[in-house]
């Protein structure tokens, strides 16, 4: 018997209620459909998660027996909360799709819990846990496949583990990447009794201008144990043939750019809307304000929780974004609404630093250099910019820079923050090692959004 055959046998087990209370559970049980009979959650004849879920809860709150039970089973309280603020992850898990994984390691008073996977065929969400005695901590991974090769993939993870949470990492394929059949993930834990997370050094450590000293990507891995995990997982390959793929094959005209709409591709953990461009356009798209609407008034908007768009390898525009899924729900028919976008024209991409004056070329509007320092040789520099949204970000500039002769180097880290009591302007602190007396530039790759006066709208069938 597998993890997932396990999983639902205990499913099963769960779900025969003792004698005593079958009656007054069914009877809530079939108050609660009558009130939500258009929902998907009761349109299959199976017992969904979702399903289970509301069970549970029935009984939890009623009877403190049933609750006393359903602390032993720690997993099925992980996965629901784990997937709680991700729409199209909380979908699949209502509708049973999901591997489970059960691997679990122990170094020491350290131990990795692989629990499962939720994936398709252009994503993979991996959740693990960690039991240590400490708090928290920082983490760092490595994925190869089978041929000890580095995934060309789209990575979103944090690197703040919490004892006992679920943590998560996300990988988003481009389109000429296949799920491997074999993944090697290697895990390395630094356990370090000393460590604060973000939360706690707010509230304790401030510089006068209200930032915080330390935050979980500084001084990474500098104090503490490292242990590290090597698991091997088989993806099940029956989850990456599920796919709903709509051609659209229609050119817009947007602030003068002149935008392909390729197709929408619809996955059960996310929805990719794929584009091109003209190559006489005079901009570089950085972002599309776009949202779906369905017959039944659902609405799916781009994804917050993950990786929001992947760009061409040897180009600056966006090859793709990302949306929350219609999978599971009635797609036979999406309007597409388009409302407005963000781009950079092509002779202000990049931006020469000149650290003499404090000045880089080439500066969006409304962004500003907050700090310029340069210890040894390695030059800090924080740029401020306006937010469309309280508590929302983007990147500023890319992860390269360039010397005089077009070389790249990756920015060494970064680190993007709201200061106390302002939530219209965001910061980002980047590091760039060996500057010393060299010329470098950096590509600008942020830019307000335009509104359009009238939205566009699009039919997909």
């Amino acid at each position: 018997m597998n993890r997932n055959d396990e999983f639902i046998k205990l499913k099963q087990e769960l779900e025969q209620a003792p004698l005593d209370l079958e009656y007054s559970a069914t009877k809530a049980i079939t108050k609660a459909k009558r009130k939500k009979r258009a929902s998907i959650l009761w349109k299959t004849p199976l017992v969904s998660f979702c399903s289970m879920t509301i069970i549970f809860a029935l009984l939890v709150n009623l009877f403190p027996a049933v609750a006393l039970a359903m602390s032993n089973v720690p997993i099925l309280k992980n996965l629901v909360s784990a997937v709680a603020f991700d729409p199209s992850l909380k979908l699949a898990v209502e509708n049973d799709y999901y591997q489970m994984i059960g691997e679990s390691q122990t170094k020491e008073d350290v131990t990795v819990n692989v629990e499962y996977l939720i994936f398709d065929a252009g994503h993979i969400s991996l959740f693990f846990r960690v039991d240590a005695p400490v708090k928290s901590g920082l983490w760092r991974y490595d994925f190869t496949d089978s041929g000890k090769i580095p995934f060309t993939a789209a990575v979103f993870t944090n690197n703040l583990y919490n004892v006992g949470e679920l943590e998560e990492v996300q990988m988003d394929f481009v389109e000429t990447e296949k799920i491997p059949e074999k993944i090697v993930f290697t895990v390395t834990i630094n356990k370090d009794d000393q460590f604060q997370t973000q939360k706690d050094t707010i509230a304790e450590d401030k510089t006068a201008d209200g930032t915080n000293i330390i935050t979980p990507s500084t001084g990474f891995f500098k104090s503490g144990t490292d242990y590290t995990f090597r698991f091997v997982i088989y993806p099940d390959q029956k989850f990456t043939k599920i796919i709903k793929s709509i051609p659209i094959s229609q050119w817009i005209e947007i602030k003068d750019q002149k935008i392909y709409l390729v197709r929408l591709d619809i996955f059960p953990t996310h929805t990719r809307l794929y584009l091109e461009y003209d190559d006489t356009n005079s901009a570089i798209i950085n972002g599309i304000d776009i949202y779906f609407k369905d017959k039944q008034g659902n609405v799916y908007v781009p994804k917050k929780n993950g990786v929001t768009a992947i760009g061409y390898e040897n180009s600056n525009d966006i090859r793709s974004l990302n949306f929350e899924s219609s999978f599971f729900k009635d797609f036979d028919q999406l309007t597409m609404f388009i409302n407005g976008i963000s781009l950079t024209e092509k002779d202000k991409l990049y931006g020469e630093i000149d650290f003499e004056h404090k000045t880089i070329e080439n500066i969006p509007p409304g962004v500003f250099i907050d700090k310029m320092e340069l210890n040894d040789s390695t030059l800090s520099l924080t740029i401020g910019a306006p937010t469309d949204k309280p508590d929302k970000y983007s990147e500023l500039i890319s992860s390269l820079y360039y010397d005089i002769n077009g070389i790249s180097y990756n920015i060494s880290s970064s680190i993007t923050s709201f200061r106390e009591g302002n939530e219209s302007i965001f910061y980002s602190e980047y590091k760039i090692n060996n500057y010393q007396d060299k010329k470098f530039k950096i590509q600008w790759i942020y830019s307000l959004e335009q509104t359009l006066e009238e939205p566009i709208i699009i039919n997909i069938k």
